[in-house]
């Protein structure tokens, strides 16, 4: 089957502009962002803080309306590019699904 779409990945990507929080155990981060984008097996999310790359992050996407499920994946920042607005914009892979809501990155 021909993929007629200008996306050539093995996941489309779909814009969700949710809000999110992230875990950076390594640094002692723990900050907010915007997940951009999501695919199948990553992230496009714009945070304050410079987060290394390939730092292990648990990210938890927070839905504005109670009725859409949170998402809790844990992920690694495969890369990190400051915008022009001084933020960063990091894609990430994502490494895991979490079934359930766990503080720890280490769990």
């Amino acid at each position: 089957m021909k993929r007629d779409y200008s996306e050539k990945r093995d996941f489309i990507r779909m814009t969700v502009n949710t809000p999110a929080e992230v875990q950076v155990e390594q640094q002692g981060i723990v900050t907010q962002g915007i997940c951009n984008d999501l695919s199948g097996s990553g992230m496009l999310l714009t945070v304050e803080e410079d987060i290394s790359v390939n730092s292990e992050l648990l990210v938890t996407l927070m839905p504005k309306s109670s009725t859409e499920p949170m998402l809790q994946a844990r992920c690694s920042v495969a890369r990190s590019l400051e915008s022009a607005d001084k933020k960063y914009v990091l894609g990430l892979e994502i490494l895991e699904i979490l079934d359930e809501k766990d503080d720890s990155i280490d769990s």
